[in-house]
């Protein structure tokens, strides 16, 4: 009886831990971000109200997206995962025009789920961190790509990089401030899959952040089957 009371403590301290987790990654949607986009979108009212129609639209549904789960190690789908990141990326090219390019370069034949809110954080931190840093902003490209057993997801940007020394501490040490999602998601997967995120940067020249799915023994529930570049902004 005392080995089951254990193993039920124990069971419910996961439970609650992982219960603060969820909480935790839904309060990284960053405050700033809402506030600029409704900044946005009311600059729109006046001179473009269809644009500014849309771009509520996309607000919604990255936010439902973005609450749409309730366990952390929860999957969902490619296909999802990516709308997210359009509609995330859709509000962004909004505000910053054409000082925010994206390209995206997809195999459309990959199919597999995906842990929540792994790919838009991500982007995220590329487009604030290290692109607008920059005067003339850049291109920031998301590449999903088969590579023998496994999916390889990368996000490069041509931003002003990370210094070398502070790539270590991204993703081994939770900061008191910024750099959360970074560590987070280096977390997740680790927990996930045992093998977390690679990042490379290079100071004025950008950062290229790639981690690994496997394709093999799992099983196929989606995929995008969006068109490379197929919002217009």
């Amino acid at each position: 009886m005392h080995y089951l009371n254990a193993i039920r403590q124990l069971q419910t301290s996961v439970m609650r831990t992982q219960e603060a987790e969820i909480a935790f990654l839904r309060a990284q949607i960053n405050p700033h971000f809402l506030y600029n986009a409704l900044n946005s979108i009311a600059a729109l009212c006046a001179t473009k109200p269809q644009k500014a129609e849309e771009v509520v639209i996309e607000l919604s549904q990255y936010l439902r997206r973005s609450f749409d789960f309730k366990r952390i190690d929860a999957m969902t789908t490619l296909a999802k995962e990516m709308e997210l990141l359009e509609a995330y990326l859709y509000i962004e090219k909004t505000r910053f025009g054409e000082r925010l390019q994206v390209e995206y370069d997809i195999d459309e034949t990959i199919n597999l789920p995906i842990p929540h809110l792994i790919l838009q954080p991500l982007v995220e931190n590329a487009v604030r961190h290290g692109l607008m840093k920059a005067i003339a902003g850049g291109t920031v490209i998301i590449s999903v790509k088969r590579q023998e057993t496994e999916a390889v997801f990368t996000i490069e940007d041509n931003g002003i990089g990370i210094e070398k020394e502070r790539i270590s501490g991204l993703l081994e040490e939770k900061p008191e401030s910024g750099g959360i999602g970074i560590w987070n998601i280096n977390q997740r997967l680790m927990m996930l899959y045992k093998k977390g995120l690679t990042i490379e940067s290079e100071v004025l020249k950008g950062t290229r952040v790639v981690f690994c799915l496997p394709l093999t023994d799992i099983k196929q529930t989606g995929r995008w089957n969006g068109k490379k570049g197929d919002r217009p902004v």
